[in-house]
């Protein structure tokens, strides 16, 4: 049972759409006769039974975010200007 659910988030998993992608699917959940699980992006096949059907929407364009400058330490030169500013 734990395999099973293992495979079927690694499923989920590959089959969600990548972000950005600009395109909804739908996903399927099909459960074979010997309890097998897929998650696909098409109606199960014969033999199969659908347990549910999900609407996956893309996720949103994020903003970009400006990156974060932080000007390195430099030791030697931060000794330099100290001794220049003692009397």
């Amino acid at each position: 049972m734990k395999l099973r659910r293992c495979q079927a988030a690694w499923a989920l998993l590959v089959l969600l759409p990548l972000p950005g992608a600009g395109v909804g699917a739908t996903l399927y959940r099909c459960v074979s006769a010997t309890g097998e699980v897929a998650i696909q992006q098409r109606p199960c096949a014969a033999g199969w039974q659908q347990s549910w059907r999900r609407e996956v929407a893309p996720e949103p364009d994020a903003a970009p975010v400006a990156p974060l400058h932080v000007p390195a330490r430099d030791s030697a030169a931060g000794a330099s200007l100290g001794a220049a500013r003692a009397p």
